[in-house]
């Protein structure tokens, strides 16, 4: 699955949606759910600079907005914005739900688990562990130490 295909199905989650309205409203320039999948982005390249660079593309940013009017034709609030999310925005919205960002997390978790079984990537019957990352692809890989300093 490319980078475009994940970013493409991640906006059209609704899920997605539903994890951006449990945010508080602060100031923002965007909508939640732009910081969320900004996130999400930069989760999948590896760096919140390549993030920015691909989101900030015009071809990038039609097709999710025709991804976005496809899935969500009568809500004119979905749509990609025309202008780019920054790293410094993504960081501000980071330490404005710092106070929720632990269950929102664990939120995102168990919808992105929920996700990769529906689409097959995941076949494991129970949930992974939440010390655990889960990778795109639906495996789970362990720490290499615990908290307590010792290995895993």
């Amino acid at each position: 699955m490319s980078m475009l295909d994940a970013l493409r199905a991640v906006v059209t989650d609704p899920d997605l949606f539903e994890v951006a309205d449990a945010i508080p409203a602060g100031r923002r320039r965007q909508a939640n759910w732009v910081y969320l999948t900004f996130g999400c982005g930069a989760a999948t390249c590896g760096s919140q600079r390549r993030a920015a660079a691909i989101l900030s593309s015009s071809s990038v940013i039609e097709l999710l907005d025709s991804a976005l009017e496809d899935a969500f034709p009568d809500d004119p609030a979905r749509r990609w914005p025309q202008q780019p999310v920054t790293r410094d925005q993504y960081r501000g919205f980071q330490k404005a739900a710092e106070l929720r960002w632990q269950q929102l997390q664990d939120r995102l978790r168990s919808l992105a688990v929920r996700q990769a079984r529906a689409r097959g990537l995941s076949t494991k019957p129970s949930s992974p562990s939440p010390v655990g990352l889960l990778r795109a692809d639906g495996r789970t890989v362990s720490p290499i130490a615990s908290k307590a300093g010792g290995h895993a």
